[in-house]
């Protein structure tokens, strides 16, 4: 890595420890974690072997780069009441514009890995893809410097794409993650084990990365094959929400196929 730096994080939940944790083993100084929820803050500085804070006013003053890691309704409080507006000032939000940076700070920007992340759980963020923006050349050199440290796929989206980027996101893990809970609740009420579906899970994930997920898309609705989604619509006569996410999907992938 050409440049190390050191950093100071605003917040103590994954984003804060998953990131925090990348930042410093890629070589950077993890000045201080400054955080509102002093349980989380100090098992995050105790992990990243620094100092903890949990008054945003005194926070200190010798980072070079400050990463607001704290939920998205939350990013504008801390940007309000930030003591300080000389050193560059980053966020993780997907959706979160780089606009409410403006009245405030000189230099700013974004950070934001494409990736669910937990606290205490490995990545390879090697291969995890991160979205970087900045409102100046000098910030971006910088911002473009910790990313590349961490990762080999970093991307410069502005904060439109970034959205974007967020909302593809939302539908690739978040609902699909929604439909493997259908999935296990009704395999268990016919004493069925989840990870029956273990091998077709990682299949479709596989053939989706490989050829794309609409030359790999297969199933009833793709073939119109209207006695079996019938007959999955009277398995679900008595769950009445997972009917209706089944005959909307069904009519989605009818629709997008025509193939009725």
């Amino acid at each position: 890595m050409k440049n190390s730096f050191s950093i100071t994080l605003i917040g103590s939940g994954n984003m804060a420890y998953c990131l925090g944790e990348a930042l410093l083993n890629s070589g950077h100084l993890i000045q201080e974690v400054n955080s509102r929820n002093k349980k989380t803050g100090k098992s995050l500085a105790k992990k990243l072997n620094t100092n903890f804070n949990e008054s945003l006013q005194s926070i200190n003053t010798q980072s070079s780069i400050y990463i607001i890691c704290v939920s998205d309704q939350s990013i504008e409080e801390v940007v309000n009441n930030f003591p300080f507006n000389n050193k560059l000032v980053i966020h993780t939000s997907g959706v979160t514009s780089t606009s409410i940076f403006e009245k405030r700070f000189d230099n700013y920007g974004v950070i934001y890995p494409i990736q669910s992340l937990t606290s205490g759980v490995k990545y390879e963020w090697g291969n995890i893809p991160i979205c970087i923006e900045a409102n100046n050349v000098a910030s971006k050199a910088k911002i473009q410097s910790i990313a590349k440290g961490i990762s080999k796929q970093v991307y410069n989206l502005d904060s439109d794409k970034r959205k974007h980027a967020h909302l593809a996101a939302v539908f690739a893990n978040n609902f699909v993650n929604a439909l493997y809970g259908i999935s296990e609740s009704l395999l268990v009420t016919q004493k069925i084990p989840f990870k029956i579906l273990n091998s077709i899970i990682l299949t479709t994930a596989e053939k989706a990365i490989q050829k794309g997920p609409n030359a790999s898309q297969t199933g009833p609705a793709r073939r119109n094959d209207l006695s079996t989604i019938k007959k999955h619509l009277s398995l679900l006569k008595d769950n009445k929400e997972e009917k209706k996410i089944y005959a909307a999907l069904t009519s989605y992938i009818q629709n997008i196929y025509k193939v009725k």
